[in-house]
């Protein structure tokens, strides 16, 4: 149960704690069916096999602010054998077009319109809310910005809340939440659910993690919180679709991979969708770590286990 779990401090953010944290929320994320794996030397083994690639961002294209190496010749060579490309980050701070800025400032053979994160999905669902008044988490954020929303810098004004991002998110703004969420329960929607995020030495804490202390020290359970990042569908949704149109075809969804560094995210959410999915395991939350062991007690399987490009 969330309100007996043993959430630990947002410094002491590791593989292992972010991976016991999925797993206390693991009750409210799809589910996952597939059973079998396969284990591959490299990324350009395997890149017949699918018609196109989705890329998740931390852990798979950078590391904090270090690019991967082997990233840009593996997409240089998709984009010779005429495959498809998209990035899928959960990190939803900005606008996917200011995102874009980042990857194409790297050199990443990429154009803006094919970067994705889930506050795209979100704001879809948000044109269909009347004169609400909304409150954005995150002091770095751009809002979401809509006719029929009116942006609000005092949560008690608020008729919902948003979770964009978390990077000047501290223990007193939480606390703060906390309090205002007991006086008046609101609906929270979370773009990012991720718990953390790699930066070589350190994880930093995502909106995930402060999403389960909400719930936690607002005693505010799970039809409270509305999910539109990986692992949740409204983003694979999202992507799909853009994939689709973009394309000008309608991809049968298995022969288009999502390549991932997490396994409750990127993985389970690629699974329950429909997509196949690569696990990349030399650089993000599961570099270092007993794979197979880890694969077995979850019981998320991706379609392949690789460890570079």
């Amino acid at each position: 149960m969330i309100k007996d779990f043993n959430i630990c401090e947002p410094t002491r953010i590791d593989s292992h704690e972010t991976i016991k944290m999925y797993e206390i929320m693991r009750f409210m994320m799809p589910n996952n069916d597939f059973t079998q794996t396969q284990k591959e030397n490299s990324l350009m083994d395997i890149i017949d096999n699918f018609d196109g690639f989705i890329l998740d961002g931390f852990g798979v294209i950078n590391i904090g602010n270090e690019l991967i190496k082997g990233v840009i010749p593996f997409l240089n060579e998709v984009k010779r054998k005429n495959k498809h490309i998209f990035i899928l980050t959960n990190g939803s701070t900005n606008p996917s077009v200011e995102t874009a800025k980042k990857y194409i400032n790297w050199k990443i053979p990429i154009s803006k319109e094919l970067v994705v994160s889930p506050r795209d999905a979100l704001q879809q669902s948000l044109e269909n809310f009347k004169d609400t008044k909304v409150f954005f988490i995150g002091k770095e954020v751009t809002p979401i910005k809509l006719n029929n929303l009116k942006v609000t810098n005092n949560i008690k004004d608020a008729d919902l809340i948003v979770f964009l991002g978390s990077r000047i998110w501290n223990i007193n703004d939480h606390d703060n939440l906390v309090n205002e969420l007991i006086r008046k329960k609101r609906n929270i929607f979370v773009c990012n659910p991720d718990i953390s995020a790699p930066h070589g030495k350190f994880f930093s804490p995502e909106p995930g993690y402060w999403s389960l202390k909400i719930m936690q020290d607002a005693n505010l359970n799970e039809k409270f919180f509305h999910w539109y990042g990986k692992p949740y569908h409204p983003v694979f949704n999202f992507v799909k679709n853009k994939l689709d149109n973009y394309s000008k075809k309608n991809f049968k969804k298995k022969n288009i991979a999502m390549i991932g560094d997490t396994l409750h995210t990127d993985i389970l959410g690629a699974n329950a969708y429909g997509f196949s999915s690569i696990l990349l395991t030399n650089y993000g939350l599961m570099k270092n770590m007993d794979i197979d062991r880890i694969i077995k007690n979850l019981k998320i399987y991706p379609s392949y286990i690789v460890g570079g490009y």
